[in-house]
C-alpha cells in the first residue's frame, strides 16, 4: 500500500545577493558542465548514485536553459551534481515556477553524493555558481527548499541566504501558491494555532 499522501507540502524559497561571496580558491572541487558524455561517464563510475531515472532528468535538461552541473574532485572521482537557470525557478516536481527577475539565478537540484558528504561538496557548489552567475552579470541567487531538508537549508543559510517567500504545495489538488515570507497570512498558516487566545 503506498504511503498516505500529505495535506500539503512547504517549502521556502532563499535569495541572497552576489556582492562580497566568500572565496571557493583552493577547494579540491571542480565544475564540469553536463553533456552526454560526462553524463555517461559519471554514471559508469556511479551507477548506484546517478540511477537510470535521475540519469534520464538530467539528460533531458541538456540542450535547455537548465544548465547541469556535474562534480569531481581533485582525485577525478565524481561527487555530485547541481543545476542553474536564469530568470526563472522551475521546479518541475511540485509543478511551480518561481517567477525571478532577469539578474537573477536560480540554484537548484543539487545532490551530493553519500561516500562524498560531509567534505564541503554543497557549499563548493553553491558559491561557485553564485560566482559564475556574478561574472555573468547576475545580482542575485535564489533557491527553492522543503521545510523538511534541513541539511540544505542550514548549507544555504551559513552562506547568507534568507526567506524571500514561502510555497505551500497541496498534492491533490495540484497546486502551489506562493506566498511573501513577510506575509501575515504566511505566518497565520505556518503557526497553525499556535499564539490564537
Amino acid at each position: 500500500m503506498p504511503p498516505p499522501t500529505p495535506r500539503y507540502e512547504a517549502l521556502t524559497t532563499y535569495r541572497r545577493d552576489l556582492e562580497d561571496l566568500p572565496p571557493t580558491a583552493g577547494s579540491p572541487f571542480e565544475l564540469v558542465r553536463g553533456t552526454a558524455e560526462t553524463l555517461e561517464a559519471f554514471h559508469a563510475a556511479n551507477p548506484k548514485g546517478l540511477r537510470p531515472r535521475k540519469l534520464e532528468v538530467l539528460r533531458s535538461r541538456l540542450g535547455t536553459d537548465e544548465q547541469t552541473w556535474l562534480v569531481r574532485d581533485g582525485d577525478g572521482q565524481w561527487v555530485g551534481w547541481c543545476h542553474t537557470v536564469r530568470g526563472s525557478g522551475p521546479n518541475s516536481r511540485i509543478g511551480h515556477t518561481l517567477r525571478l527577475r532577469p539578474d537573477e539565478v536560480f540554484l537548484f537540484d543539487d545532490r551530493t553524493l553519500v561516500a562524498h558528504q560531509r567534505r564541503g561538496v554543497h557549499r563548493f557548489t553553491i558559491l561557485a555558481r553564485m560566482e559564475m552567475a556574478r561574472r555573468d552579470g547576475m545580482t542575485g541567487a535564489v533557491t527553492t527548499i522543503s521545510d523538511s531538508n534541513g541539511p540544505s537549508r542550514a548549507s544555504y543559510g551559513r552562506l547568507g541566504f534568507t526567506r524571500r517567500s514561502r510555497l505551500l504545495h497541496v498534492p491533490r489538488l495540484g497546486r502551489t501558491v506562493e506566498v511573501p515570507a513577510a506575509s501575515r497570512l504566511l505566518r497565520g498558516v505556518a503557526g497553525g494555532r499556535r499564539g490564537r487566545r
